[in-house]
């Protein structure tokens, strides 16, 4: 878990210095300091500030907000049984949340609350992955539909659709908006997988 909070920070690092032109010496600062499982991290747009979601202690996935100066997180009040972040733009975080629905199905939701803490709000149901714009109104996300799963840019517009056990996860938006990279599974509960790039046209 330590390892994924690591390397999301020297990402951030690497990809403001390509923002910036200019590309820094990559540091690395450990800034949890519990047992578990660390599952998805992301900067704060302003990159003093880490959102991530964990399993600490044996408890459920629970979502945190901490400052990279300094050593406590804060709760964003957000738990369920699998939190993936779909990004932060302004003072908003956009999460996929994954609860027990009359097990053994589950729901999973398309969140977005403010950073800051408060009632989250529900954009869309039946998500399994999401990426926002760096506005934070545009949304790429993986949709379940009828045992099959659908990539859309923007929400309702169809790059991709799968036809058998086929998996696609983890989309993200180029800074352009001009594509999408996902994570292309070729049978479902397969760890082995292929990054893949798809143009948003």
């Amino acid at each position: 878990g330590i390892i994924i909070l690591l390397a999301s920070v020297a990402a951030g690092f690497f990809i403001r210095g390509k923002l910036t032109g200019r590309l820094p010496i990559p540091s690395f600062k450990r800034i949890t300091f519990q047992r578990g499982t660390a599952l998805y991290a992301r900067f704060t747009p302003d990159f003093q500030s880490v959102v991530y979601s964990a399993r600490w202690g044996g408890k459920p996935a629970e979502l945190f907000v901490q400052r990279l100066a300094s050593p406590d997180a804060r709760s964003l009040g957000v738990v369920g049984q699998y939190i993936s972040i779909a990004g932060t733009a302004g003072g908003d975080v956009a999460v996929t949340v994954v609860t027990p629905h009359r097990w053994p199905s589950v729901e999973s939701t398309l969140r977005q609350l403010p950073l800051e803490g408060g009632t989250p709000r529900d954009l869309l149901k039946d998500i399994d992955g999401a990426d926002c714009d760096r506005s934070g109104t545009r949304f790429a996300i993986v949709r379940n539909v009828n045992d099959r799963q659908r990539l859309e840019y923007p929400v309702g517009h169809v790059l991709l659709e799968t036809k058998g056990l086929e998996r696609i996860q983890c989309p993200r938006i180029s800074p352009d908006g001009g594509r999408i990279a996902f994570i292309y599974v070729p049978i479902m509960n397969d760890t082995a997988g292929d990054v893949c790039i798809i143009d948003s046209a």
